[in-house]
């Protein structure tokens, strides 16, 4: 039995694997901003004379961050999945009948961006990035391997509810971010023993040091609101395209049965012209 045809094979394949590399990316400089965060810290805390102990809060960017950083590894496994999924007979079907779902799911509401707190919200979006990127991962390979062509082919629909799941909920976790980003600050507390020092102290320190506690002014955190923006609009194209192909093969069968029906009807006719003219003979 000879293998379907992959629908919009091209249009699948350069739409999921764009959105595939911005949720590594994304997934990267997620990655990076946590470690350069770390490091900042530790050389803030380290030029702070003794006794002086400080004690640096930046759970509401960290938290947000990891979120969005997991959102956009989610983004390029689910991207990665769908494109290989194409190329095997064992799949390819299934991509084909959830294609609908699979566009879905990267655009898919899972939280509220308005008040939403902001670990929460960077659990969450973190998540979101990491499932985008197995996705399309898996989508655009399974296509190019025969065992897997056919399953992806059948879930095509499902594919592109899971994309617009993803691209809804890296948007939920992204907007808080942003926010976050743009309008504050680390939260820098000075202790000499018991002892909390003014916040002066702290200033003229930061001033010393050419170091600031807005989040706005480093570049590592910039990234991290920037790159999911383009993960997001990359992943909601992909979420499309999937949907379309979901419609092509679903118009496939019903063309499938005009076609036999049509050989039918013209077999049925040479049969009644034979009889007609062995009626006269």
């Amino acid at each position: 039995m000879s293998s379907p045809a992959v629908p919009l094979k091209s249009a699948r394949i350069a739409a999921l694997s764009i959105a595939w590399a911005w949720a590594i990316v994304s997934s990267g400089t997620g990655l990076n901003a946590l470690i350069e965060s770390h490091r900042a810290q530790s050389a803030l805390k380290a030029k702070a004379p003794p006794p002086t102990r400080l004690d640096i809060n930046v759970s509401d960017a960290t938290n947000s961050g990891i979120v969005l950083t997991t959102g956009s590894v989610l983004v390029g496994v689910l991207t990665y999945n769908m494109v290989v999924g194409m190329f095997f007979p064992a799949t390819r079907d299934f991509i084909n009948r959830t294609l609908r779902t699979q566009g879905w799911l990267l655009t898919f509401h899972i939280g509220s961006p308005g008040t939403a707190d902001a670990t929460n919200s960077g659990i969450v979006l973190t998540t979101g990035s990491v499932l985008v990127g197995v996705l399309t991962y898996n989508m655009v390979v399974g296509m190019f391997f025969p065992a897997t062509r056919d399953f992806i082919n059948r879930t095509l629909r499902t594919q592109g509810w899971l994309l617009t799941f993803c691209s809804v909920w890296l948007f939920a976790c992204a907007v808080p971010f942003t926010y976050i980003f743009a309008n504050r600050s680390a939260i820098v507390r000075a202790f000499i023993g018991d002892i909390e020092l003014p916040h002066s102290v702290i200033e003229a320190m930061q001033k010393q040091g050419g170091t600031s506690s807005e989040y706005k002014t480093m570049s590592y955190l910039r990234w991290v609101a920037i790159f999911p923006w383009i993960t997001i609009l990359f992943t909601s194209i992909a979420a499309l395209v999937l949907f379309r192909a979901s419609n092509h093969v679903s118009a496939a069968p019903i063309l499938v049965n005009e076609s036999v029906s049509s050989v039918e009807e013209k077999e049925k006719a040479t049969e009644e012209r034979e009889e007609r003219v062995e009626d006269k003979a």
